[in-house]
């Protein structure tokens, strides 16, 4: 019996995780320097400023960062490097079940020119 109401509870979580991905977003993108190069190692943040809701990754080795299973909506994504000028992206507007493609070409940082926008 007890068996039974496990395998029962694991197939509902799994059933709801589905059903709520399917309503969820992804933001994706490739950073680069201002050569073209890819930017691996790079902080990349999304925020949802309306519920305060924020995710972090880091770019990989080719320099590509991903968010999946976002709940629609509007993001702001900060993307900062050593070196490089933070690069700010405002209002990335997500919806149900999409995928919002963001590349960032960072610039290289200046003593009195700190954030890109």
């Amino acid at each position: 019996m007890r068996r039974a109401l496990a395998i029962s509870l694991m197939l509902f979580a799994l059933l709801t995780c589905a059903a709520y991905a399917q309503y969820a977003g992804t933001i994706q993108g490739t950073v680069t320097d201002p050569a073209g190069a890819l930017v691996p190692g790079a902080q990349v943040t999304a925020t949802n400023p309306a519920t305060g809701e924020s995710r972090s990754a880091t770019t990989n080795a080719e320099g590509v960062y991903v968010f999946t299973a976002l709940p629609p909506g509007n993001y702001d994504v900060h993307i900062k490097q050593s070196g490089f000028a933070e690069f700010i992206a405002k209002a990335v507007e997500l919806h149900v079940s999409s995928t919002y493609d963001l590349n960032a070409h960072l610039r290289l940082a200046k003593a009195a020119d700190e954030k890109v926008m």
